[in-house]
C-alpha cells in the first residue's frame, strides 16, 4: 500500500512546479519599462501599444498612420505622462506618470495604517471621488482611487493607484469615457501595480531563467521526491550499496633490516670491545684416566711383589 506521507509529499512538489511555470508563462507576457528618474521598473501587456515621452517620430505607431506623432505628444505634456497606453481599439487610454507627493510620504509602503486611512478619508471629501482604498500588491502598498470628471458633454470615468517612493508618486491612470472602467480593465492595472519594483527590493525574476535551467530544477526536484518515496518505503537500492574497500594493512618493518641507531650503537659497542685486552676464553681441560689390559695389571702387580722381596 503507498505511504500517505510520500504521497502528500510528490503531490505538493507538483504544485510547486506548476507555480513555476504558470509564474514564468505570466512574466514572460509583458514586456519591462523603466522610469530612470525613480529606479523602477514595471511590466506592460505585450499586447498594449506604448509611446513613451521620449518617443522618435520615426516610430512605426507613426509611420503606420495608427497615431499622429504631434497631437500624441501634445497629450503626453499636457497630463504630464511618462508613458501614455492604447489598446487595439483604443478604448481606454492608461497613463503612467511621476510627480511631487501630494500625500506628504517619504515612502507609502512604510506608512502606518492610521496615516493611509487619513489620507483616504480627505481624498474622499473631494468632488467627483466615487471611492478610495487601499490597495496591497504584495509588495507596496497603493491608494486605489475611483472618480468621474466631466469634460464637455462626456464623463470621463478614472481609476488610480498610486504610491509614493522617494517623496515622488507613482501613479497608474486608466480612463474610459461615458462607462466605467471594466473589472478587466482594472485589473489591468493592478497587474502593472503588482509588477513595480524599486531599486530596494530584490525579487526573483523567474523569467530571466532559461529554460535549461527551469528542467534542471524540475528535474531536481522529482529525484528528490523519488529518494524521499525510496526512504519512506525502505525499498532496498543494490546499485547504491557499495563495496567497502579494503583497508590498507600497516607496514612490517623486516627483522633483518637493523634501524639506523641500533647499527650505530652496535658500531660503538663493537669499538669498545676492541679496545679492551683481551682474555683467554678456553677453559682448562679435564684429564681422561688412563686404562690398562688385565696382563698388563698382572705383570705390574708381580713387579712389585719382586721388588718387595728383595
Amino acid at each position: 500500500m503507498v505511504n500517505r506521507r510520500a504521497l502528500k509529499i510528490l503531490c505538493m512538489l507538483l504544485l510547486l512546479i506548476n507555480i513555476m511555470c504558470v509564474s514564468v508563462s505570466a512574466s514572460a507576457q509583458g514586456d519591462t519599462y523603466e522610469i530612470p528618474e525613480m529606479s523602477m521598473s514595471f511590466e506592460i501587456p505585450s499586447y498594449l501599444n506604448v509611446i513613451s515621452k521620449g518617443i522618435k517620430q520615426n516610430d512605426v505607431l507613426f509611420t503606420s498612420g495608427d497615431f499622429d506623432y504631434i497631437q500624441t505628444m501634445s497629450v503626453i505634456r499636457d497630463n504630464n505622462d511618462y508613458y501614455l497606453i492604447y489598446d487595439k481599439d483604443k478604448t481606454f487610454t492608461i497613463e503612467v506618470k511621476i510627480s511631487d507627493t501630494e500625500f506628504g510620504f517619504d515612502n507609502m509602503s512604510k506608512a502606518s495604517d492610521k496615516k493611509l486611512q487619513s489620507s483616504i478619508e480627505a481624498l474622499q471629501r473631494n468632488s467627483g471621488v466615487i471611492s478610495a482604498d487601499v490597495y496591497d500588491s504584495g509588495l507596496y502598498k497603493f491608494i486605489d482611487v475611483s472618480e468621474s470628471t466631466n469634460e464637455g458633454s462626456n464623463t470621463v470615468f478614472t481609476e488610480k493607484l498610486i504610491t509614493t517612493y522617494n517623496k515622488q508618486d507613482l501613479s497608474i491612470i486608466i480612463s474610459s469615457i461615458n462607462d466605467k472602467p471594466t473589472e478587466t480593465e482594472h485589473n489591468l492595472i493592478k497587474g502593472m501595480a503588482d509588477s513595480v519594483k524599486f531599486p530596494e527590493e530584490s525579487v526573483l525574476d523567474l523569467s530571466v531563467l532559461s529554460p535549461t535551467l527551469i528542467g534542471a530544477f524540475i528535474l531536481l526536484m522529482v529525484g528528490f521526491a523519488a529518494v524521499v518515496f525510496i526512504r519512506l518505503k525502505n525499498i532496498p537500492v543494490p546499485f547504491l550499496e557499495f563495496e567497502k574497500s579494503p583497508a590498507k594493512q600497516p607496514k612490517i618493518q623486516k627483522t633483518d633490516e637493523i634501524p639506523a641507531e641500533e647499527k650505530v650503537t652496535a658500531n660503538t659497542d663493537t669499538d669498545k670491545t676492541e679496545d679492551a685486552p683481551k682474555q683467554d676464553s678456553k677453559e682448562p681441560e679435564e684429564e681422561t684416566p688412563v686404562s690398562f689390559s688385565e696382563e698388563e695389571l698382572a705383570a705390574a702387580i708381580a713387579n712389585f711383589t719382586d721388588r718387595s722381596s728383595k
